[in-house]
C-alpha cells in the first residue's frame, strides 16, 4: 500500500521505481492495477517500461491491459517495447483463454518494423502450443531479411512444439545460415519439435563440428530431444564430451544429455561419460549421471564411479547418482551376463545400498527401497541358476 501514492508522484523517477517495486511483489500487488494502467501512457519512457513490467508480473486482467500493451510494441523506446513484450508473454503464458491475446498479436507479425515482428514472435513463443494459429505466419518469418526476426521466429516455433511440425522444411535451410545465432536457433527449434523432426538428423550431425560453440551445443541438444531416432549421431556426439567449450553447461553438457536421451543405443559412449563424473562442474556431473541412468544396463561399468558420487558435496548430484544406479540395477538382465559378473554387480549394489541407508545421507525411502528390491531380484536370479 505504501507504494500506491508514489505512482502519482510528480517525479518520473519515483513513479518508475514504485511501479517496478510493485512488479516485484507480483500477484499481491493486484490492488495497484487501476493506478498502473494509466502509466502505460506516461510521458516518461522509464515509467511506461516499469508499468508494463509490473502489469505483466502481477498478471493483470487480460481484456483490460492487453490492447494497451500491444500498442507499446510500437513505442519509440527499446526498453518499453521489450517490457511490453515480456508482459504480454507472461499474461499469455498464464491466461486461461489466449484468444483475446492472439487475435490482435498475429497481424503484428506482418508489421513494417522489424522490432515489432521480432517481439511479437517472442510473445507467441511464450504462449506455446496455444499459439498454433500463428505457425503459418511464423514460418514465413524464417525468410525475413532481419536476423533477429528470423531467430525469434525460429525460437517461437520451437516453443510451440509439435504443433509447429509444418515448419520443418523451412527450418532446414536455416541450419546453413551465415549467422551462427540463426543456425543455433534453427537446430534448437527442430529439437523442440521433437521426434517429428527425425528426418533432419543427418543434417544436424554436421553441425556438431560447427565452429560456433552455441551451434554445436544446440545441435547436440536437438539430437537429444529427438531421442532414440537420433542414434546415428552417437559416434559424432562422443568426441563432444571433450569439447574445448569453456561453458560447463554448454557443448559437453548438451552432448551428455543427447547420449542419455538416445538411451541404450548410446552404450558405446559409457567410457567417455564415466570420465565426466569427475568434472569440476557439479551440473555436468549431474547431467552425466542422469545420462548413464538413461542408458541403463549398458552403463553397468559406470557403477563404481556412480557409487563415489553418492558422497558428492552437492545434493542434486547425489540424487542423480542414486537415480542412475537404480536405473541400471532395475534394467540388468541376469541371463545376459556371467554369474561371476552378476555376483560382482550385486556386491557393488550392496555397497551402494549401505551409503543410501546412512541417516546423514538423507535419501528417500523410495530410492532405498528400489535398490533393495533390485538386489533381491538379482540374487533370486543367481539362485535360480
Amino acid at each position: 500500500p505504501e507504494f500506491l501514492p508514489l505512482l502519482k508522484d510528480s517525479q518520473a523517477g519515483v513513479r518508475s521505481n514504485a511501479a517496478f517495486a510493485l512488479g516485484g511483489i507480483r500477484a499481491e500487488a493486484k490492488a495497484a492495477v487501476p493506478l498502473l494502467i494509466p502509466l502505460l501512457k506516461d510521458s516518461d519512457a522509464d515509467v511506461r517500461s516499469s508499468a508494463a513490467f509490473a502489469l505483466g508480473n502481477i498478471g493483470a486482467e487480460t481484456k483490460t491491459v492487453v490492447p494497451l500493451l500491444i500498442s507499446l510494441l510500437k513505442d519509440s523506446d527499446t526498453d518499453v517495447r521489450r517490457s511490453a513484450a515480456l508482459a504480454l508473454g507472461n499474461i499469455g503464458a498464464e491466461a486461461k483463454s489466449t484468444e483475446p491475446l492472439l487475435a490482435p498479436l498475429i497481424p503484428l507479425l506482418k508489421d513494417s518494423d522489424a522490432n515489432v515482428r521480432s517481439n511479437t514472435a517472442s510473445i507467441l513463443g511464450r504462449i506455446r502450443a496455444e499459439a498454433k494459429a500463428a505457425v503459418p505466419l511464423l514460418i514465413s518469418l524464417l525468410k525475413d531479411s532481419d536476423t533477429d526476426v528470423r531467430s525469434s521466429a525460429a525460437n517461437a516455433l520451437g516453443l510451440i512444439g509439435a504443433e509447429a511440425k509444418a515448419a520443418i522444411p523451412e527450418l532446414i535451410p536455416l541450419l546453413k545460415d551465415s549467422n551462427p545465432e540463426v543456425r543455433s536457433n534453427a537446430a534448437f527449434t527442430l529439437g523442440l519439435i521433437g521426434a517429428e523432426a527425425k528426418t533432419v538428423v543427418p543434417l544436424l550431425i554436421p553441425l556438431l563440428k560447427d565452429s560456433d560453440a552455441d551451434v554445436r551445443s544446440s545441435a547436440a541438444s536437438a539430437l537429444g530431444d529427438i531421442g532414440v531416432e537420433a542414434k546415428a549421431a552417437v559416434a559424432e556426439l562422443i568426441p563432444l564430451l571433450k569439447d574445448k567449450d569453456s561453458d560447463p553447461g554448454g557443448v559437453r553438457s548438451s552432448a551428455a544429455f543427447a547420449l542419455g536421451n538416445i538411451g541404450a543405443e548410446a552404450k558405446t559412449a559409457v567410457p567417455a561419460l564415466i570420465s565426466l563424473l569427475k568434472d569440476d562442474s557439479k551440473d555436468l556431473r549431474r547431467t552425466t549421471a542422469d545420462a548413464l541412468g538413461n542408458i541403463g544396463a549398458g552403463a553397468k561399468t559406470a557403477v563404481p564411479a556412480l557409487i563415489s558420487l553418492l558422497k558428492d558435496p552437492y545434493t542434486e548430484v547425489r540424487w542423480s547418482a542414486a537415480g542412475a544406479l537404480n536405473a541400471i540395477a532395475v534394467n540388468i538382465q541376469a541371463n545376459t551376463i556371467s554369474p561371476p559378473e552378476l555376483e560382482l554387480l550385486i556386491r557393488e549394489f550392496e555397497s551402494a545400498l549401505k551409503i543410501l541407508e546412512e541417516p546423514q545421507a538423507q535419501f528417500s525411502e523410495e530410492v532405498i527401497g528400489t535398490m533393495r528390491s533390485s538386489i533381491d531380484a538379482l540374487k533370486a536370479k543367481i539362485n535360480a541358476h
